[in-house]
């Protein structure tokens, strides 16, 4: 009586050998398990950009329903319709922003005001730290030319900005 029963031994063979072709196949390429995920990222990129005008909206909006919505669900517990509940939330919301905005608009002009005479005292307290470059300059020229005449070969030479090398 003959039976179907493979020879151990082969079919751990032929296990052995699938895997070594499918390790030399990823071997033989290995640009390939790179490239497609970069591929990936560049159109998942592109296909973002171009629906950036949809896009930008929509999460606004999805951040002031997650934002907002135990507002309105507190409304709608006191029996207040979800519409309405909305409304009156979004336009609470709104009303503060306003008031915000007019009660910032006087400061900032304020601020807005004062800022040429603040950069006029900047630029002054900037050219304070200039004046003791300005000091140096001429003592590492005097250096430099003392160096060359010693000989340019026994000097380390040190590249400064604003300086003949």
């Amino acid at each position: 009586m003959t039976t179907n029963l493979e020879d151990p031994a082969s079919a751990r063979s032929q296990r052995l050998s699938l895997t070594r072709r499918l390790e030399l196949t990823f071997e033989k390429a290995p640009f390939r398990s790179v490239a497609l995920p970069v591929l990936l990222c560049i159109g998942v990129i592109a296909i973002l950009y171009a629906m950036r005008s949809i896009l930008l909206p929509l999460t606004f909006a999805i951040m002031l329903y997650f934002l907002l919505r135990p507002a309105v669900t507190m409304l709608a517990r006191w029996r207040v319709p979800r519409l309405v509940g909305s409304t009156l939330v979004l336009g609470a919301v709104l009303a503060a922003l306003a008031f915000v905005a007019l009660e910032l608009a006087a400061p900032a002009a304020a601020w807005a005001e004062q800022l040429p005479r603040a950069l006029h005292r900047l630029e002054e307290r900037s050219r304070l730290l200039d004046y003791p470059l300005d000091l140096a300059s001429p003592l590492l020229q005097t250096a430099a030319k003392a160096a060359e005449e010693i000989g340019a070969d026994r000097v380390l030479r040190v590249a400064t900005p604003g300086l003949p090398t």
